[in-house]
């Protein structure tokens, strides 16, 4: 975590001191907490920061997001909470379907001071509901589903001119040639795709901004046995 500031300014990402020290907080209650809880294999100091902190927020660096976020699968909360901490304007809304994580993540608000709304359900199911669905300007999934079935979780809690931002590793481009029937008919189109490398750990991330052209049909998404073993391909 030391160097956080210095890899972030890196990529041309500027934050400030009080910033920096709500993410080594968020860093020390991650590695604390996942004692007791298995939230992530990354636990190292300078990993977390890498990995989880500086890989959530490249996202700033290709698309200017704003206004409501919906992060589907949050997990331990990235990309979202990073993406609140870098801008508190952000309407975050943090959707999770394990109680265990909702747990921590609300712990993690008041540790780190940082206001966020926790939903403990499936998307699948939550994307059904009336005050969620397509009520969202930008939707944020990373390491969630194949980009097929991740455009059917997603794209109907994204409002039309809205956004779906997925973050994906190496095989993306495979992943979007597999996703062109679903991005169709979810009322998706895939708008650019940004490639960057971890300084440290060289990794690639590759982060797909999706722009919502239409309105996704009322059937979807499906049950989540449907959606798995009858893709939309």
């Amino acid at each position: 975590m030391n160097n956080l500031n210095e890899n972030l300014e890196r990529f041309g990402i500027f934050i400030s001191k009080d910033k920096i020290s709500k993410f080594k907080n968020y860093s020390s209650f991650l590695k604390e907490y996942n004692k007791k809880v298995n939230l992530t294999s990354i636990i190292d100091p300078e990993e977390i920061a890498e990995k989880h902190f500086i890989d959530s927020l490249l996202i700033i660096k290709t698309i200017k997001i704003k206004g409501s976020v919906i992060d589907v699968g949050s997990g331990a909360g990235f990309p979202g909470v990073p993406l609140k901490i870098f801008d508190p304007q952000l309407e975050l809304t943090l959707l999770e379907s394990c109680n265990k994580k909702i747990c921590f993540l609300t712990e993690l608000s008041k540790k780190i001071d940082v206001k966020f709304t926790t939903i403990k359900t499936r998307a699948e199911v939550a994307a059904h509901q009336d005050n969620l669905r397509e009520k969202f300007e930008n939707c944020t999934a990373r390491a969630l589903a194949p980009l097929n079935i991740l455009c059917e979780l997603c794209l109907p809690f994204v409002k039309k001119e809205g956004f779906l931002i997925s973050m994906k590793g190496p095989n993306y481009v495979n992943e979007i040639t597999a996703a062109e029937k679903s991005l169709q008919t979810m009322g998706g189109e895939i708008q650019t795709v940004k490639n960057f490398t971890l300084s440290n750990s060289q990794s690639e991330r590759n982060i797909i901004i999706i722009k919502k052209i239409k309105s996704t049909p009322s059937a979807f998404p499906r049950s989540y046995s449907k959606i798995k073993n009858k893709p939309l391909i």
